[in-house]
């Protein structure tokens, strides 16, 4: 029993001891925490420091702000706001803050003892302090990439047209009409091109051609009209379009229109 009461003294300190160094541990370790929160947040919005120019900086820093403190609330130690502001390192020596540079954020707490012999024995609460450095970054938004052109994107244009009444076997607009082909109720056929302009080939020209006879220059030819020849029994027209684009690469396409006599 003696030697109990000579050796309790000791294992109570030792006890006491065991205590507060694991308390004032995880102090240390929450508020270490806190700084690389702080400096990732502060490395993120450097535009911030240290003027707060508009109301979106101004946010920012009370989100630093807010973000610190929150995460020190389980660190069971004093600390004052608002938090030291993050410092700036100019890596490069350019004189300005962008990336590449360093945020620094340094922050204090004062951890309190539990046990007065503690408290006796290192003349009450412990300062803490902690320091964490990240390197200035953020987020570019780039627009999505416009694909690359094709190989040769004008070396075959598309000459193809389609036709109202639509063509039939052979490529061919018949007038299946016996009122239509005279001069005074012609057969009216309208000619509508495939080929339109891309961001990587412009079309320049569309040439339609009656006959080897050139009509007009544009992408939909409309309200043609054909007549039968006196006393024949039918008539065929050939109409043609060449497309020519950017590169001066051409292309030509025909139908046969063919216009029964009425």
């Amino acid at each position: 029993m003696v030697e109990f009461a000579i050796v309790l003294p000791l294992l109570a300190l030792l006890l006491v001891m065991a205590i507060d160094f694991g308390r004032v541990f995880f102090g240390w370790v929450a508020l270490q925490n806190a700084t690389r929160i702080g400096a990732d947040r502060a490395a993120q919005t450097w535009l911030a420091w240290p003027t707060a120019d508009n109301a979106e900086e101004q946010l920012w820093i009370q989100q630093y702000q807010a973000l610190i403190t929150a995460d020190l609330q389980a660190a069971n130690c004093q600390f004052t706001t608002p938090h030291p502001a993050p410092t700036f390192d100019d890596v490069d020596g350019d004189g300005v803050i962008g990336f590449g540079d360093m945020a620094t954020v340094r922050l204090n707490c004062s951890f309190g003892l539990v046990t007065p012999l503690a408290q006796n024995l290192f003349g009450g609460p412990i300062n803490l302090a902690a320091e964490s450095t990240f390197a200035v970054n953020g987020v570019v938004v780039m627009g999505i990439p416009d694909p690359p052109p094709p190989a040769d994107p004008c070396s075959d244009p598309d000459a193809s047209f389609t036709t109202l009444p639509a063509a039939g076997a052979g490529g061919r607009v018949n007038d299946t009409s016996s009122t239509l082909g005279s001069p005074a109720n012609p057969f009216v056929v309208d000619f509508f091109a495939t080929a339109e302009s891309t961001a990587f080939c412009e079309i320049v020209s569309y040439e339609w051609e009656i006959d080897g006879v050139f009509v007009d220059d544009i992408q939909d030819l409309l309200d043609q009209e054909f007549t039968d020849a006196p006393g024949g029994g039918h008539t065929d027209y050939t109409v043609e379009l060449t497309v020519t684009n950017s590169q001066s690469e051409t292309a030509t396409d025909d139908v046969t229109v063919r216009v029964t006599n009425p």
